[in-house]
């Protein structure tokens, strides 16, 4: 029954009612993460708002199964759990051998075991499609693994220069309509030779047209059109910029977790700093068609505006020759 439920659930994540099913197998099998599941579905998805002493109570519940599965989780081999999916562990950091990792995914088959590699930006062809981290995934992570805090890394984040009406925008994609990633060996050898690699008119706008693309008139992020947006660590005033400037910063770092990664750069870094390419660069660069660079991520900074792509950074997601769980 539950080799059935899997898929379905891959197919159709929404469908609670399934989610409640698979939650009752899983805890008829002594399995914890039946438990964690509906008590996902209480905090979330009750018939009613819970407030007070029962939301409390709920919360504690949680906190105190979610105690019980990361302590399992270390005997299978992982050392952070970055991310919870439906009230499982889904991305986690991963230490252990082949033979755990294959009993962890058949214990969570929706879980997923993040690793780092070093290399260059062609190495995101070893790393799953679907699991390669973006930026806002970094910070968080970094929230969890204090390790990967003064390590730099590679990003899947897209980063297209285009003009339209006669002005500069920037197109800030995720993974999947990231146009290096459809031809990964051909955009690193453009970046190489040219700087720039070219985005074909379909591809630009089939990132346009994807709703979790961010599109900014470069124009409008820095008043003195300069190529990076500054934020004071310790007292960064959102409101000193301009809303294209505040969704920047919201995707660059997670609107979420905003104010725990600021305190945890605060500790070390006085400011942080996301670059973009100057306006009048573009202007002058993408008269002939779109363009896009490559991304990585600093100890403070992040950059939607590199063309270094044999640095041997770090690149995060599933490795290829390991079980990848959902993907």
């Amino acid at each position: 029954m539950i080799d059935y439920i899997v898929p379905e659930l891959k197919q159709n994540p929404h469908d609670w009612d399934t989610w409640l099913f698979y939650s009752d197998l899983l805890q008829g099998q002594g399995n914890p993460l039946g438990e964690l599941i509906a008590l996902e579905h209480r905090l979330f998805f009750s018939s009613g708002p819970l407030v007070g002493s029962d939301h409390s109570a709920l919360m504690e519940a949680r906190e105190k199964a979610r105690n019980g599965v990361k302590e399992d989780l270390k005997k299978k081999g992982v050392s952070h759990v970055l991310d919870w999916y439906h009230g499982l562990p889904r991305d986690v950091d991963f230490n252990g051998n082949n033979e755990q990792k294959s009993e962890l995914v058949k214990w969570n088959p929706f879980i997923r075991c993040i690793g780092t590699i070093q290399g260059s930006y062609g190495d995101f062809s070893q790393l799953v499609p679907g699991t390669r981290r973006h930026v806002d995934e970094l910070w968080n992570d970094r929230l969890v693994n204090p390790e990967l805090r003064d390590k730099c890394f590679y990003t899947a984040d897209g980063a297209i220069y285009f003009m339209r009406d006669g002005k500069p925008y920037f197109a800030f994609t995720r993974e999947r309509s990231n146009p290096a990633f459809k031809n990964l060996n051909e955009a690193c050898k453009q970046l190489q030779d040219n700087v720039n690699y070219t985005v074909s008119e379909e591809d630009l706008e089939s990132a346009l047209a994807d709703p979790e693309t961010e599109l900014f008139e470069l124009s409008k992020l820095n008043g003195n059109n300069s190529f990076f947006t500054e934020l004071s660590t310790k007292n960064p005033k959102l409101d000193s910029l301009s809303e294209d400037g505040r969704r920047l910063i919201h995707r660059v770092y997670g609107k979420d977790n905003f104010d725990e990664v600021m305190s945890m750069l605060a500790k070390r870094w006085s400011i942080t700093r996301t670059y973009v390419l100057n306006p009048d660069y573009v202007r002058e660069h993408a008269s002939a068609g779109a363009f896009g660079r490559a991304s990585w991520l600093g100890s403070n900074s992040f950059l939607a505006s590199d063309c270094g792509i044999n640095l041997h950074y770090r690149l995060r997601g599933v490795v290829q020759s390991e079980p990848a769980g959902e993907s």
